[in-house]
């Protein structure tokens, strides 16, 4: 980023569309010894120092997201370099308040994949430097390993080294923002339910989340148990587990090597989730489990999504 390049290490969300990262703001030292403080989770971030850059340029754009955690900044104009790929003139997010849980997190800013207008890579699309339209998202099963190589993600391109090659697309569902499409049946064992919903992609999600009354029934189905105190789902390391997704005409299949989390020895949990509340009690995600079963292709210009089989070791 930047004439001076700047080092940034960003998880990638599919339902965010802006670059954001947390901001060297203060001009005089002794601002920021007041600023950056104990409980400042922006303090043990690295950051973006927009002073050391000449092709760095103001707005008069503010932005506050609550959707998930609380981040509140303003947006600047530089060059953002995402591998091999630079994008010019680019609007990207500058954090001066994050939320307090992400103090611990190992990561200094979320790179959006939206299709929606502000994103990096819908900029790289407008102007012509991609080869397609496409983001090809890869996530592999690491399990416990540690310090692991955790997948790939290929702008411009399909993924044929980890993704086979038939990609069956899903429209983005009308008049909704984000990765959405619509989810027609979910099913396991001998427990189906068809009433339709939206559901969107979200590769920063741990879990598959849905209504809290359907994932109890699938939890119960595959003989999980849940402990409340920790708000999981806990699974027999060793249990057939698979969930059914029918998108569109096509049924997906998360088989119990991704449906299954080991957490330590002899103990594992479902990679699902409910949601707490009532707002979204007719959403799901589809979260990690089902990305690390099926490659996701995001179209930018046809607004569509694409499912096609993960190669995994």
């Amino acid at each position: 980023m930047a004439t001076l390049v700047q080092s940034r290490i960003h998880p990638f969300r599919c339902d965010m569309k802006d670059l954001v990262i947390c901001d060297v703001f203060c001009a005089e030292k002794s601002c920021c010894s007041l600023r950056v403080n104990d409980t400042n989770p922006c303090r043990q971030k690295r950051r973006f120092d927009m002073r050391e850059s000449s092709s760095y340029r103001e707005t008069t754009s503010s932005f506050m997201i609550r959707r998930k955690r609380y981040v509140k900044g303003f947006s600047g104009r530089d060059t953002i370099r995402l591998g091999d790929l630079v994008i010019p003139n680019t609007m990207f997010g500058q954090a001066e308040e994050i939320d307090q849980s992400l103090v611990h997190a190992h990561f200094d800013g979320v790179l959006g994949l939206s299709w929606m207008p502000g994103s990096p890579l819908l900029r790289a699309v407008e102007l012509d430097l991609l080869e397609q339209p496409i983001i090809t998202v890869f996530l592999k099963r690491t399990g416990s390993e540690e310090n692991a190589r955790g997948g790939m993600i290929t702008y411009g391109g399909l993924d044929l080294e980890n993704c086979e090659e038939s990609v069956s697309y899903e429209p983005v569902a009308p008049r909704r923002a984000y990765w959405q499409i619509k989810l027609n049946r979910v099913s396991t064992g001998n427990y189906s339910t068809d009433i339709g919903w939206y559901a969107e992609s979200d590769t920063g999600a741990s879990f598959i989340r849905g209504p809290a009354a359907i994932i109890s029934a699938i939890a119960r189905e595959l003989g999980a148990q849940y402990d409340q105190s920790n708000d999981l789902y806990f699974i027999g390391c060793d249990a057939p587990a698979a969930l059914n997704f029918t998108i569109g005409t096509k049924q997906y299949t998360v088989g119990a090597k991704n449906l299954i989390i080991k957490v330590q020895k002899d103990v594992c949990i479902l990679g699902l989730s409910h949601w707490s509340g009532s707002d979204l009690d007719g959403h799901w995600l589809l979260g990690d489990p089902f990305v690390r079963e099926y490659c996701h292709v995001y179209d930018l210009a046809a607004k569509k999504i694409g499912f096609v089989k993960a190669i995994q070791d």
